[in-house]
């Protein structure tokens, strides 16, 4: 019997209960979550190591979403993104990245959000 690779998801949060919701639910779709609190420790990740999606808030401090954005493109990275955000329409208009899958705007409906992270791993085969 081989045993399958869980896929896993690099989630992208300041705040620790959203961190933990979103860590329990990848956990609950079989997915093995990694946790990063802001831009700069999930950059420092990706630089040893790829994955098979990013959940990614943008309003951090320190390092932003945005700047993770621009970090996966400077390094043409293949990792789909799903963006979750508190942000207004405004910040959320002005992201312009081709790695962005979908925005799920906080607060979720949790059905949706699982839905929108099996549809965006669909684009990651």
């Amino acid at each position: 019997m081989t045993e399958t690779t869980r896929k896993t998801i690099l989630i992208v949060e300041d705040d620790g209960g959203t961190q933990l919701l979103l860590a329990t639910l990848t956990r609950r779709s079989g997915l093995e979550p990694v946790v990063a609190s802001n831009g700069k420790d999930a950059m420092a990740l990706l630089k040893e190591r790829t994955f098979d999606l990013i959940i990614l808030d943008l309003m951090m401090p320190g390092a932003s979403g945005f700047d993770v954005l621009a970090f996966l493109e400077s390094e043409t990275r293949s990792e789909r993104v799903i963006v979750c955000t508190a942000a207004g329409p405004n910040s959320i208009a002005g992201i312009d990245s081709t790695a962005v899958s979908a925005v799920i705007r906080k607060p979720f409906d949790i059905d949706e959000f699982a839905a929108t992270v099996a549809e965006a791993l669909k684009e990651c085969e």
